[in-house]
């Protein structure tokens, strides 16, 4: 219903409840505790997760943290933190050992800065930013395991409600616009192939919705097939949601691409969640354990205004 309205919302809450979260239960032997605290009284939190070369992997770091007096140093960069110019905390991963490791970081730090390479316009109402780590101390109080099946994975289980979302947004507006535009006449829905389309678009849709509710009901009951459902859900939502952006573009013609008209906003959405982690041009059934932050496809409906 968030995404509905306002999709970079959705996801940069999504973002924050993911890190929040998982850097709660990733060091649940050491901080884990202040960190839910922090977590429920308010503070904000981002992931700093996906190298530039790490692709739908992005919980298997390629960058080295090399020791240093209190921990580790980490030279490099993350990209697509959605929400990090507000975050408290990021929670960031790298190779220590050559094990893939996870931490959370205070901020501000001097260390750590955004590399100003984004504007506000198409994507970008997320802020997803690129962060440059220049020697920033990774602290061995604040070092957390590595995901492991059984923990609560709160990025996978929402990211399929993003383009549901988008999806049934893009399905009321371009209902709406048939609904009104008339064509010799008549509404543009009176037309059959519109009526057929539409038809078709909502049982797809309404498809999509019962395999992400069945995942979520999956979890909740313990069965360890939820979370490949979920992977597939995913999937299925974000082809879901392009097939309704794009038959809105049909629909709509010449003036769905207004910037006036939410069709061109859709399209751009829905276009931007099938590139969030996993994409779907990964295998829909493989993911791995956790989430990353999908945020540098960020689904924006205000961004032209911002």
């Amino acid at each position: 219903m968030i995404t509905a309205g306002d999709p970079s919302v959705a996801t940069i809450q999504l973002m924050h409840s993911g890190a929040g979260v998982g850097l709660a239960e990733l060091t649940r032997d050491s901080l884990g505790t202040f960190f839910a605290d922090e977590f429920l009284g308010g503070k904000r939190f981002a992931n700093a997760l996906s190298e530039p070369a790490s692709g739908n992997r992005f919980l298997n770091p390629q960058q080295e943290a090399l020791p240093g007096e209190g921990g580790w140093l980490l030279d490099g960069a993350k990209r697509f933190v959605s929400g990090s110019e507000i975050a408290d905390y990021l929670l960031v991963n790298a190779l220590v050992g050559d094990e893939p490791t996870f931490f959370g970081v205070p901020l501000p730090d001097a260390s750590v800065s955004v590399i100003p390479i984004w504007d506000t316009l198409g994507l970008r109402a997320t802020r997803s930013q690129l962060l440059a780590f220049n020697q920033t101390l990774l602290r061995a109080s604040h070092r957390g395991r590595a995901p492991r099946p059984g923990d609560f994975v709160v990025i996978p289980a929402g990211l399929p409600a993003i383009s549901l979302g988008i999806a049934d947004a893009a399905l009321a507006a371009l209902a709406g616009h048939a609904r009104t535009r008339i064509i010799l006449g008549k509404p543009l829905s009176h037309q059959q192939w519109v009526q057929h389309a539409v038809a078709d678009a909502q049982t797809r849709l309404a498809a999509a919705h019962a395999l992400f509710q069945q995942a979520l009901r999956q979890a909740d009951g313990g069965d360890p097939a939820f979370f490949g459902n979920l992977a597939r859900s995913k999937y299925l939502a974000n082809k879901v949601a392009v097939e309704v952006a794009q038959l809105g573009v049909r629909i709509g013609g010449a003036n769905g691409f207004l910037k006036a008209s939410p069709i061109q906003r859709h399209l751009r959405d829905a276009e931007a969640g099938q590139l969030m982690a996993y994409s779907t041009g990964a295998d829909a059934g493989s993911a791995d354990a956790g989430g990353a932050d999908a945020g540098g496809a960020d689904a924006d409906r205000r961004g032209s205004r911002r």
